[in-house]
């Protein structure tokens, strides 16, 4: 194979070597990929909300020696809500593995930092709702997830 170049002007000489180069180079890729994975699909993951990573450590256990939950593999986040300017959330954590329950996160966001405050959990009761924000605390009873504790 022959390429001349002239000014602005590039010429390939024998056209058939450099289709078999390139068929070369990508049918070689293929191969590659396919010994590096072993055949296994690439896992693809949704892209991750800011927050969480808090979650997935909110998520395990202290004695795990297990990996963290994956955001997009084991768990995604739904119905989520932001209040007072973004510095507190609620989400709703849901579970890949059907065995487990729904459950509901609260976030405060500290100097760009956030950090789980209460949960997760599938209900709070009323005495730890103390600190937060008068309309977090309204939107988790329109949730439903408050309850009063017996004395």
């Amino acid at each position: 194979m022959k390429i001349t170049i002239q000014g602005d002007r590039v010429e390939v000489h024998n056209i058939p070597a450099l289709v078999v180069i390139l068929i070369v180079v990508i049918v070689g890729g293929y191969v590659l990929k396919i010994s590096v994975l072993g055949g296994a699909n690439a896992v693809q993951l949704r892209p991750a909300v800011g927050f969480s990573g808090v979650i997935s450590q909110s998520l395990a256990s202290s004695n795990s020696k297990t990996a963290l939950p994956s955001y997009g593999m084991d768990y995604t986040l739904t119905n989520t809500a932001y209040f007072d300017n973004n510095a507190w959330v609620i989400t709703s954590i849901v579970p890949q593995d059907t065995t487990s329950n729904q459950s509901i996160a609260i976030l405060h966001k500290n100097q760009g930092i956030f950090r789980v405050i209460l949960g997760p959990g599938t209900a709070f009761a009323s005495t730890e709702l103390g600190g937060l924000p008068n309309d977090v605390v309204d939107y988790l009873h329109k949730l439903g997830v408050v309850y009063e504790p017996a004395n």
